[in-house]
């Protein structure tokens, strides 16, 4: 975890100084596109049941279409691993997303989203356990340039996962659980 925090950190800075010293100005038009890789730290919450918030892999890939030099509309995925003690865990969200740059020529945005989160947990020699709700998504970052129509992108996103029915083997487990990812990365993007 915390090479991941320091390989996004010098990634972070890197491309601050290299898009310092570009000339290449924020344009959006047309289909865009990032994939990103960082860490993630995702957590269950419920009343019946203890679960320790993990941090472990995570990514994202987002792409869709330009409205202006201000909104984007798009898909995204948000995706985390973890195996510990025989148990794989993955864990994620589909989402529409809007996203907002609050100037035209400059590189902050913010995101927000609607979608799917999802959970599966499996170990040999047990069931299944899943959850599905509904979520909402979030997040901020920054585009440093780098060329024209490519650049990087240090990002913060996240998602809320309303609670649902958490089954195991298809089956309610008769209690409802709500989750959580937090993601910290850096995205490869092209506009």
């Amino acid at each position: 975890m915390r090479r991941v925090l320091a390989l996004v950190l010098i990634l972070f800075c890197a491309g601050s100084m290299l898009e310092a010293q570009s000339s290449n100005k924020q344009l959006r038009q047309g289909f865009w596109i990032a994939i990103g890789l960082g860490a993630g730290t995702y957590d269950l919450m419920c009343s019946d049941c203890s679960y320790d918030a993990k941090t472990d892999l995570s990514g994202t890939l987002r792409m869709g279409g330009t409205l202006s030099q201000k909104v984007l509309i798009g898909g995204e995925t948000m995706g985390w691993t973890h195996s510990e003690n025989g148990v794989d865990q993955w864990a994620g969200a589909l989402s529409g997303v809007v996203i907002f740059y609050p100037s035209a020529t400059g590189g902050f945005f913010l995101k927000g989203g609607l979608g799917v989160a999802y959970l599966t947990a499996s170990a040999s020699g047990y069931e299944t356990e899943t959850l599905t709700a509904f979520a909402l998504s979030g997040g901020v970052g920054y585009d440093f340039r780098l060329g024209k129509t490519f650049g990087l992108t240090p990002y913060f996103n996240g998602f809320y996962g309303f609670p649902a029915s958490y089954k195991v083997g298809g089956v309610g487990a008769g209690f409802d659980v709500s989750q959580s990812l937090l993601q910290l990365g850096l995205a490869v993007a092209w506009h």
